[in-house]
């Protein structure tokens, strides 16, 4: 979830089904790779620019993060002075 935030590519290995919501909409915004062999095909993929999953990471982004300027520590802060 972490490279959603500085919006990376994902590559999951993935062996089984998706269980958990979360994981699901995750599986939409990576490459999912259900074989070892599979790896270094989309590795290259990315490599090339072959980048097809930038939409879905962004929209998954906005569900998983309210900010990303920088200033959660500022907001921490600022909202534990106003307890």
């Amino acid at each position: 979830v972490e490279y959603l935030a500085i919006d990376r590519p994902i590559i999951l290995l993935h062996f089984k089904e998706a269980k958990g919501k979360a994981e699901k909409l995750l599986r939409k915004a990576a490459e999912v790779i259900k074989k070892p062999e599979q790896i270094e095909k989309a590795i290259e993929k990315i490599i090339d620019g072959k980048d097809e999953k930038k939409k879905e990471r962004g929209e998954l982004r906005k569900l998983f993060f309210y900010s990303l300027d920088g200033k959660a520590s500022d907001r921490v802060a600022e909202a534990i002075l106003k307890l």
